[in-house]
């Protein structure tokens, strides 16, 4: 297993990935984030190969909306088809090195975003037990509509 920063060549593998766990998202969609990237934010990412392949994607960044000079937002995901114990090494790992690299920027807060739901629980567990507390909680609610039956909704007069 190795770390290393994601390069441009990387997106479509990492593109796939995150399609997971946001199947609407694209390349285009990565490559329309750089170009509107604003220079005073800091990103950086990088991955986790095993045999060629991408095991886990992590990235610290500063949002512009919000922005701080010591405050970064931490993305940490991993591939759902790999063996849960590979992953859990490499996401560890990959956290730990995130970590170390946000450290000379002498951060004071570090943000992330997890679903609360089966697939995520090992992220929301990793974050835990790394010091990360939940401070807010969010509920999304969405409707497949091609696929939802108006026909109970119709009025009858």
């Amino acid at each position: 297993m190795r770390i290393r920063l994601c390069t441009i060549d990387d997106y479509p593998a990492v593109v796939t990935l995150l399609q997971h766990y946001r199947p609407s998202y694209t390349i285009e969609a990565m490559h329309h984030e750089d170009d509107q990237h604003d220079p005073k934010c800091k990103i950086q990412r990088w991955i986790t190969e095993y045999n060629g392949e991408i095991l886990t994607y992590a990235m610290y960044a500063q949002n512009p909306h919000m922005y701080h000079p010591r405050k970064f937002q931490i993305g940490l995901l991993i591939h759902p088809h790999y063996d849960f114990e590979d992953s859990q090494i490499s996401a560890s790992t990959l956290y730990d090195h995130v970590i170390a690299q946000l450290q000379p920027l002498d951060p004071i807060s570090a943000m992330t975003f997890v679903k609360d739901d089966v697939i995520h629980r090992y992220h929301i567990d990793l974050l835990k037990a790394k010091g990360f507390q939940e401070v807010q909680r969010q509920c999304s609610l969405s409707l497949n509509v091609p696929m939802f039956d108006f026909t109970s909704f119709i009025c009858r007069d």
